[in-house]
């Protein structure tokens, strides 16, 4: 509870410092709002200054390296769940994504919730077999297809996985797959547009779309 010589605090020293720092060296980068994603990609200061955005706002969740972790994307892939393009990334940035998975284990059943963690798994390993898989066929044209689509490569406005490529957010093993599926998931990506400038935001944007 002590407030320090003066009454002066850390959390003081820490505001002041972080204004000073966005008066005298931000400022000075106006100029970076001008140009585009390219020029930006091109501009060793403008990138060495992304990463450092990063490391301070994104790599506790999403690793150092920005090849994710534990159930956090990996942003090095092609595999964007809401769209690589700027406007969505940078928007996903701003505002933030809830991504909801709903729990299918009551409709499907024991027996059922496993034979679609197999087909699904099948689509992912094209080793889809019409026979084996009849029956959950019909089933994912039930409860899957208006996410996930026909072709089964998902939908960036909902953020439904593309479930035909062999990246997995929460485990490609069965049990998992299961998992996803019996109990459902939620993913949450914070907004940053209170926390980060409008510069910071597209610094980023381009930072994540040049890796």
């Amino acid at each position: 509870n002590y407030n320090g010589l003066f009454n002066l605090t850390m959390e003081e020293r820490y505001s002041e410092s972080k204004a000073d720092i966005n008066d005298k060296y931000y400022k000075k980068l106006t100029t970076l709002n001008s140009l585009d994603m390219e020029s930006l990609q091109s501009s060793q200061d403008a990138m060495h200054l992304a990463g450092n955005i990063y490391a301070q706002n994104c790599a506790a969740c999403h690793g150092k390296d920005a090849k994710g972790q534990d159930v956090f994307p990996n942003l090095t892939d092609d595999d964007w769940l809401w769209g690589d393009k700027p406007e969505q990334i940078k928007h996903s940035i701003s505002f933030g994504r809830n991504a909801v998975m709903p729990a299918w284990g009551g409709p499907l059943g024991e027996e059922g919730t496993t034979k679609m963690a197999e087909y699904i798994k099948s689509i992912s390993s094209k080793t889809d077999d019409d026979e084996k898989h009849a029956s959950s066929k019909q089933k994912y044209q039930m409860f899957c297809l208006g996410c996930h689509g026909l072709a089964k490569q998902g939908n960036v406005m909902l953020g439904a996985p593309n479930l035909a490529d062999d990246i997995w957010l929460y485990g490609d093993d069965i049990e998992s797959i299961k998992k996803t599926i019996a109990s459902g998931r939620r993913g949450v990506m914070p907004a940053h547009k209170d926390r980060l400038s409008d510069l910071q935001i597209k610094l980023l944007t381009a930072w994540l779309k040049r890796n």
